[in-house]
């Protein structure tokens, strides 16, 4: 279970809302709105009041880098650390290559400079150094922004086998397909406050 209690910041005002193993939110709103302070004030990225458990343990009572293993933000925009891109990951991790060929990413990308990757090959990659350690949940902020078809095609499926396996997804997207897919439950950001509805129902 995923709890958010009033969580806040300078951008966005009081959310509160909880989540079950393979949930998933959509989350939309104009661009500026607070959609991703939101996703990073729970990953204890940015500063924020409110209380946010995850089965039913107090964000505050871990280490941050124990909480951002547990609840791990994907940017749109991804940061990279090391030179290579093969350093990011762990190569004993045996579903490696499989999750890269699911993504249409040929295993000699793990030996290329980070700097070569174009953007939509960091997107994808961004997303399997993300799930390689199995977090109970997946903050994706707009994760197939930068891919075509067939790539968005490849990727949702991985999403759906993260929330399959248990994962409890925030997802933020403008793409009708992915609210159709994902957005039973929806937050829609705007002016500062978040409306959560399920099945377009407003939920108090």
């Amino acid at each position: 279970m995923f709890e958010i209690i009033d969580l806040q910041n300078e951008i966005f005002r009081p959310v509160s809302l909880s989540l079950k193993k393979g949930q998933s939110l959509i989350i939309k709103g104009a661009s500026g709105s607070g959609k991703t302070r939101f996703l990073r004030a729970l990953a204890d990225l940015d500063p924020s009041k409110g209380n946010v458990l995850l089965d039913g343990v107090e964000r505050s009572m871990m280490p941050a880098f124990e909480w951002r293993k547990k609840v791990r933000f994907v940017p749109a925009s991804s940061h990279w650390w090391h030179e290579r891109v093969g350093l990011h990951f762990d190569r004993n991790k045996t579903d490696l290559l499989k999750w890269m060929e699911a993504l249409d990413l040929p295993e000699k990308l793990l030996q290329w400079p980070v700097e070569d990757l174009s953007t939509g090959e960091k997107q994808r990659l961004s997303f399997l150094r993300a799930i390689q350690d199995q977090p109970k949940v997946l903050l994706l902020d707009e994760p197939t922004s930068a891919l075509d078809g067939q790539s968005i095609a490849r990727m949702e499926l991985m999403i759906e086998s993260e929330l399959n396996r248990g994962a409890i997804i925030l997802l933020v997207s403008h793409s009708p397909k992915q609210i159709e897919k994902y957005g039973a439950i929806s937050l829609t950001f705007k002016s500062g406050k978040a409306r959560l509805t399920s099945d377009e129902k407003e939920i108090s």
